[in-house]
Parts: C-alpha cells; sequence; structure tokens
C-alpha cells in the first residue's frame, strides 16, 4: 500500500490541516490514512496504517487533526479510536482506546474540541461520547439511543466547546 500513489479503495473521509493551508489528510476502505501537500497530489506525504489488536488491519472510518495541527486521530470500522503525533513517524500510536465503541461498529465521525482538551465520536452503536483527552481510558459523557441511520453521522463541539 506504500509504494501505491494513492488511495486504492473507497474514500471515507477528509479533511484539512487546521494551520498549514497546504495540507490535508483522507482515510480510506484500503486501510490507509494519507498526507497528502496540494502542490503534489498525485504523489502522498505519509501513509499511516492503523492496526487492530494483534496487528491485524483495520478500516479508517473517520480522521481529524487537533485544532493545534499535532495530533492525527481516526476512527476505525473496529470501534477504536487512535491518534499518532503529527511531528514524527507515524509508527507508533501516542493513544489508542481500543473499545471506544461497540466492537465492528464503525466510526462515522470524531472531532476535537476547540480547546484541544476533548474529543467527541459517533459510534454505528447509536452513541456520541464525549471523551478527556488527559485521561484517555472513559468517556466523559456517553449519550445512547442515537438512531444512527447513515454512515455519514457526523458530530462536533460548538465554537466556546460548550
Amino acid at each position: 500500500m506504500a509504494k501505491t500513489k494513492g488511495h486504492t479503495a473507497t474514500l471515507n473521509s477528509g479533511c484539512w490541516h487546521p494551520h498549514i493551508r497546504e495540507e490535508f489528510m483522507t482515510c480510506s476502505q484500503d486501510g490507509t490514512l494519507r498526507l497528502w501537500l496540494t502542490e503534489s497530489p498525485k504523489q502522498h506525504k505519509h501513509v499511516i496504517k492503523p492496526r487492530q489488536q494483534g496487528g491485524l488491519k483495520t478500516n479508517p472510518t473517520a480522521c481529524a487533526f487537533s485544532r493545534d495541527g499535532n495530533t492525527v486521530a481516526c476512527g476505525c470500522f473496529d470501534g477504536s479510536i487512535q491518534m499518532w503525533d503529527h511531528r514524527k513517524n507515524y509508527v507508533n500510536t501516542t493513544a489508542v482506546l481500543r473499545d471506544a465503541h461497540q466492537k465492528q461498529s464503525e466510526i462515522s465521525c470524531i472531532s476535537f474540541s476547540y480547546l484541544g482538551s476533548s474529543l467527541v465520536s459517533r459510534g454505528n452503536d447509536d452513541t456520541l461520547k464525549i471523551w478527556d483527552l488527559r485521561n484517555f481510558r472513559k468517556p466523559l459523557h456517553a449519550f445512547g439511543n442515537l438512531f444512527s441511520r447513515y454512515e455519514q453521522t457526523d458530530c462536533g463541539f460548538s465554537p466556546d466547546d460548550s
């Protein structure tokens, strides 16, 4: 996969870097996140491969940059949330939560708070969860019975983080 010039399957999500105008990220059914520069759109800058517990690949279904641009995060088909430091080489994750959502319940959206201390995730297990990034083990709040009819169901914070 890393030797291909682009994704080899359907795109699931994409977003722009919050500070570097020429950089964006996409994630795909081919099991990769890719970082791109608009100056060279035919060749990715970096390839990131999320993994399930045990090392098997999992498909990233949602992706986001932190507001300061230093963290890359993805929600995956296996219900996990995985993060990497954008300033490093993406070999090792900086944070992984394997059971963020129900197993095999893809995450349709993740979004960082404006202050950067929280993350919200929306899963096809009909839940929305707010996470404290300083203690990334259990959600601060979990809202259930939120019917998720579409794979593109979105989530986000208000500009004042309320």
